[in-house]
């Protein structure tokens, strides 16, 4: 997701599909929605990752743009 995507699938509050690294493993799997975006300042530059819980309501795994989708 670019950026742009990224705030209206917030804003939306639907599910998203994540593909990409958890440890040394690839994952893919629909998550219920983002429920934040953060930026960090990494000395150099800002880094924009989101914030996206589990179906159940449990956990959240904080995670790239570029590594999520719209689920269907």
């Amino acid at each position: 997701m670019t950026k742009s995507e990224l705030r209206q699938a917030f804003a939306d509050q639907k599910p998203v599909i994540f593909s990409g690294p958890i440890g040394a493993q690839k994952h893919t799997g629909t998550y219920a929605k983002i429920t934040a975006i953060i930026q960090r300042w990494d000395g150099s530059q800002v880094i924009t990752q989101a914030e996206i819980l589990d179906k159940q309501g449990n956990s959240v795994l904080i995670v790239r743009p570029e590594d999520l989708s719209r689920a269907p």
